[in-house]
């Protein structure tokens, strides 16, 4: 299950202030990719603690912040199962680019996250940051031939992060916004 690790890592000194903290937390995508990895772990863990002023677990996540934190995740077990992969090392670098930090990049701006930001600003999305959060503890990895045949498996939670609200005809950016699941971008109208 995710955000378990065989060999935790201790840090034995860290001296950081609680501003500086929440500022990291608040904007993972300005920190280098690997103080992401670390902002992700310290956000999962501190979910219902007080932080910053405020409950963290009152505000949900940004969709910004769990569509990276979701990428970082996957990526991070394709590089973790990269010996393991059938293909050749360029196919496997065209699937998952050259490194963990280049996938995410790479599946982010394919994903257009601002698209999503946009959705959910227009109503046309519903966005649960509580089921987003959950969403990431739920994803179990099975060994790597089966990620690689399947990717991961999906708690209940997955399932609950995003809500379409268009019918058939209405205004849409996304495949996600339309109860269909699927938008006509030639004229932004859900099928």
């Amino acid at each position: 299950m995710l955000g378990v690790d065989p060999h935790p890592r201790r840090i034995e000194s860290l001296a950081i202030s609680r501003d500086c903290l929440c500022a990291a937390l608040a904007s993972p995508l300005q920190l280098p990719a690997a103080m992401r990895r670390a902002a992700l772990a310290v956000r999962v863990a501190l979910v219902l603690v007080p932080a910053c002023g405020a409950q963290l677990g009152d505000s949900p996540p940004p969709v910004s912040q769990f569509l990276d934190d979701y990428l970082l995740v996957q990526c991070d077990e394709a590089f973790s199962c990269k010996d393991k992969f059938t293909g050749t090392s360029a196919a496997f670098d065209a699937q998952f680019a050259a490194s963990s930090d280049a996938c995410v990049d790479k599946y982010f701006t394919s994903m257009k996250g601002s698209a999503f930001d946009q959705e959910i600003a227009l109503g046309r999305l519903g966005y649960d940051g509580a089921a987003a959060a959950r969403c990431l503890d739920e994803i179990v990895f099975g060994d790597c031939t089966s990620f690689f045949a399947q990717g991961g498996l999906f708690g209940d939670a997955c399932y609950h992060v995003f809500t379409p609200n268009i019918g058939t005809g209405g205004g849409c950016g996304l495949d996600y916004s339309c109860k269909s699941g699927s938008c006509d971008l030639s004229n932004h109208a859900c099928k």
